[in-house]
């Protein structure tokens, strides 16, 4: 598209950093953004936050699991192998409030880019993280895309290998049409019902037409609705709370509905320091939702999303396939910057 592919590390006016190799397109204002993508009418940001699952997580899914008739010793040398490996990874997850559009569906935190009040997409996203959940963001690391999804044909140095690491362990699709890899169709049509549509969306994926856009550095998803073509920038992101002592799930009652919306808009409103990492202060941190918009939170690992049910069984319906599938992407971009850092998947 004619735009410069990468951004250097800097530090932001509002505390965040960026990775080396982010798509330069991304600091651009979003009317520069939307102007060099003509087609798309409006644009969306949203962010994926992820942390390491704690051992109460670990037990429910080893309890929801395990057979009923397996002995004692067999579960005990289960449970000292699972003590033995990383707890794996969660993503936050929002869900919708009953009385918005797509009533008590789940998604990543995100919205509307505003042309007025966001100096960069990159702006735009950390703004909508902090008006939804309260994190504010310390590093964007990469752009994520969906899959299946045209990946875009020279990917940016810092996210090739994410972009090749969600294609191979999820499968994409070509500019034609025809998919490879695990989770889409093969030029037979032949699927992998791993990946098949979810039950419960939303938008159903024939009205939806979420596809990525291709030769797009940024991984710009754009999907129909309203009667417009939108266009969604998730990012892979870094936060400054240590999200590892947030609850695993956690809701808004009723109750706390008028406290929690005048905390929302606080925090919103609040600039953020320029410290990354810095502590959240002495008490646990928490979401914070404005209950008009989200009313539920949980981190699920990649087995849930995939499944389409948490630890204790519970369905889990997303907005959108496309949804859907983003989030996946970004289980597939997390464990690719893990490899690069030689950790422990």
């Amino acid at each position: 598209m004619g735009e410069p592919t990468t951004t250097s590390t800097m530090a932001t006016a509002t505390g965040f950093t960026v990775a080396e190799g982010l798509p330069a397109s991304l600091s651009l204002s979003p009317s520069e953004f939307l102007a060099a993508r003509p087609h798309i009418h409006r644009l969306m940001a949203a962010c994926m936050v992820f942390r390491r699952g704690g051992g109460e997580d670990r037990e429910q899914q080893c309890q929801h699991h395990q057979e009923q008739e397996e002995e004692q010793q067999q579960q005990q040398q289960q449970q000292q192998e699972q003590q033995q490996q990383a707890p794996p990874l969660q993503t936050l997850l929002i869900r919708r409030a009953a009385s918005d559009s797509y009533p008590l569906k789940w998604e990543i935190p995100g919205g509307s880019v505003s042309t007025a009040r966001d100096a960069s997409v990159l702006h735009a996203a950390a703004r909508e993280l902090r008006e939804e959940t309260g994190l504010r963001v310390a590093r964007f690391h990469c752009p994520l895309g969906m899959v299946p999804a045209p990946l875009p044909a020279n990917p940016p140095p810092a996210t090739a290998g994410v972009a090749a690491a969600a294609s191979s362990s999820l499968g994409h699709e070509d500019e034609a049409g025809n998919g490879n890899g695990i989770g889409c169709e093969d030029g037979n049509g032949n699927g992998d019902e791993r990946l098949s549509s979810p039950p419960g969306l939303g938008i159903a994926p024939e009205e939806e037409h979420a596809r990525q856009e291709p030769h797009d550095e940024a991984l710009t998803v754009t999907f129909w609705e309203t009667g417009r073509r939108w266009g969604k920038v998730s990012l892979l992101v870094d936060v400054r709370e240590d999200v590892a002592r947030i609850p695993s799930r956690g809701r808004i009652p009723d109750r706390d509905v008028a406290p929690a919306a005048a905390a929302a808009a606080a925090a919103a409103a609040t600039p953020a320091p320029a410290v990354a990492n810095e502590e959240a202060g002495p008490s646990p941190p928490t979401i914070v939702m404005d209950p008009r918009e989200h009313e539920e939170w949980a981190w699920l690992t990649e087995e849930e999303v995939r499944r389409g049910a948490d630890a204790r069984g519970r369905r889990m319906e997303y907005t959108s396939e496309g949804v859907w599938r983003g989030i996946l992407a970004g289980f597939a971009a997390r464990r690719a910057l893990l490899d690069e850092a030689g950790e422990q998947k």
